[in-house]
């Protein structure tokens, strides 16, 4: 019952009925849906009459418009759909020609604007970044880098660049060894260019499947609905000139029109509207709270197609609330809340197809992985079994022996059944570890981190899981407890030092760190998740078969059988 209040009140927030608090500011526009999931069977759906009755769908329903129309393979934009427009990965470039006949000063333009002006730094994959500087940003353009590359936007602004709030023109600088994931572009109703001005051969992109690599002075033209991702293997930087024109088939009551509806939003400063500001920091607060419940992929989309809710979802304030009330993060990693709540997110089982028990009546049989816990007595790790597999957190008493728990996970499209074995502290039951570890695909060598006590004895376990383990073993070292900062006497940099030395060390290769709380649930799941990729990772598609015990059949009889 919530969904429609959102949508309604998303709707109003950004002006798209045009219902703005302030009159005379032009309406926004942003996806109100994370982008609709193509349906597996084609619907029919009425035929669109033309763009305004496409136009007047959007501003009704949104992307969600047309989540039940055939588009051509690849092609899903994840703001507007344009009807009756021919469909390409790639396009011929000649609209481009202007800018390669002046590639050479259009470089030295962006280095000398490089120099002086600083640029918008957006994360990439692997550590690396890519960098923009823009000339033209939702539709607006930045005369203040405008006046330092004079001729190149005075090239760009004699194209039929898409001036509103769906384009874009800037300088995007990809580093040696970054890369952009794959992604849908806003809308089919324009074409996407670059220029290159630095490139090298080990640079490429992909557009619906066609690869092409860039080369200096030359111009690519494509749609960027399609699904396109970009690559930087190489060892220098690869610059572009990036330009978003209008599609050729559109006419020029389809440009106007579309241009209407996602009309770009004037800088606060714009002389149209004196309460610009005011009115943008009065819907920051509605805004925030439409964030605070909207899906990760909703946001996502909705802060990649406005500059407004770009702002919202890169506040620090918005991911520490998110990550303490759904992962129970208690520090932001890498001093960000943003980053830790991506990290966390990312290290997280899905659900299964199945549980144990009906994949034991239909007989199917699932890899079983095995995770051991070690460490002194009172450190955490009956707890810490009990978050992992039954999502619970209670006080215990000491373990006597051995214990173990099952659950059925899913990691990266794998069914596994995950086996946690707990066991005792105490040095006499530390001769049972040594026929459990052989045949375990991971340990989880535990300590306090409110008690120093039990950190010093991580050495010995360390030493003793090397002297009888498989070195194909992933060992973690896990610091237990996290949540009681106040009372810490081992630091996190204290822990992952000694992480790294025992990698060194020990036969195990990498040993990973991480610190929980399984009062809380921060970090627990991430070490299984890291535990059991390691694992897969190393194993083949017929030794992760061997990782099966045969499946009962049902109906069976068990007992033994005296002859």
């Amino acid at each position: 019952w919530l969904k429609p209040f959102w949508l309604k009140t998303l709707r109003a927030s950004l002006s798209v009925r045009g219902g703005s608090a302030c009159p005379d500011c032009p309406p926004g526009s942003v996806p109100l849906h994370s982008r609709p999931r193509r349906p597996q069977r084609p619907r029919s759906a009425p035929a669109l009459v033309g763009m305004d009755a496409a136009l007047r769908a959007w501003q009704e329903e949104g992307p969600a418009y047309f989540a039940d129309r055939e588009l051509p393979d690849g092609q899903r934009p994840s703001a507007f759909w344009a009807p009756g427009l021919a469909a390409h990965s790639w396009w011929p470039a000649e609209p481009l020609a202007p800018l390669e006949r002046r590639w050479r000063e259009i470089r030295a333009e962006f280095e000398g604007l490089r120099r002086l002006a600083g640029p918008e730094r957006v994360a990439g994959r692997g550590g690396a970044t890519w960098t923009a500087y823009h000339l033209l940003e939702e539709g607006v353009w930045r005369e203040d880098v405008c006046a330092l590359c004079p001729l190149t936007a005075a090239l760009l602004r004699s194209l039929p660049v898409c001036e509103s709030a769906l384009g874009y023109a800037y300088f995007s600088v990809l580093a040696p060894g970054a890369a952009v994931a794959p992604h849908h572009g806003a809308s089919n109703a324009k074409l996407r260019g670059h220029l290159a001005l630095k490139a090298g051969p080990d640079a490429r992109i992909r557009v619906g499947g066609l690869a092409r690599t860039w080369r200096e002075g030359q111009a690519l033209l494509f749609d960027d609905s399609f699904l396109h991702e970009v690559t930087n293997a190489g060892e220098g930087e690869r610059v572009v000139l990036l330009v978003d024109l209008w599609h050729p088939d559109l006419t020029s009551e389809q440009v106007a029109g579309i241009a209407r509806v996602f009309a770009p939003v004037p800088p606060k400063d714009a002389a149209v509207c004196e309460n610009h500001a005011a009115c943008v920091m009065a819907r920051a607060p509605l805004m925030q709270a439409i964030a605070e419940q909207l899906p990760c992929a909703a946001l996502g989309a909705a802060a990649a197609a406005s500059a407004r809710w770009r702002s919202v979802a890169l506040d620090e304030s918005l991911w520490r609330g998110r990550a303490s009330r759904e992962f129970g993060i208690t520090d932001a990693r890498h001093g960000s809340w943003r980053v830790a709540f991506r990290e966390e997110a990312t290290a997280r089982f899905a659900a299964p197809r199945m549980s144990i028990q009906e994949a034991r009546e239909a007989g199917v049989s699932v890899p079983l992985f095995k995770l051991v816990t070690l460490g002194d007595m009172g450190v955490g790790k009956t707890c810490f079994m009990r978050r992992l597999c039954a999502n619970t957190f209670e006080p215990t008493v000491p373990t006597i022996g051995v214990d173990y728990v099952l659950r059925m996970v899913r990691c990266d499209g794998t069914d596994l059944r995950l086996m946690v074995w707990d066991f005792a502290g105490p040095e006499r039951f530390r001769s049972l570890t040594t026929a459990y570890c052989r045949g375990a695909g991971a340990v989880a060598l535990c300590y306090d981190c409110t008690d120093r006590r039990t950190f010093e004895p991580c050495g010995r376990w360390a030493q003793h899981l090397a002297s009888h383990a498989r070195p194909e073993l992933v060992l973690c070292l896990v610091a237990c407890k996290c949540d009681l900062s106040a009372r810490r006497e081992v630091s996190r940099a204290e822990g992952q030092d000694f992480a790294d030395s025992l990698s060194s060390g020990l036969p195990f290769g990498r040993v990973e760190f991480a610190e929980t709380s399984s009062l809380t649930g921060a970090g627990v799941e991430r070490v299984a998740v890291k535990a059991v990729r390691r694992w897969m990772s190393t194993l083949t598609a017929e030794e992760l078969g061997r990782q099966v015990r045969p499946a009962a059949v049902k109906g069976a009889r068990r007992g033994c059988v005296i002859s």
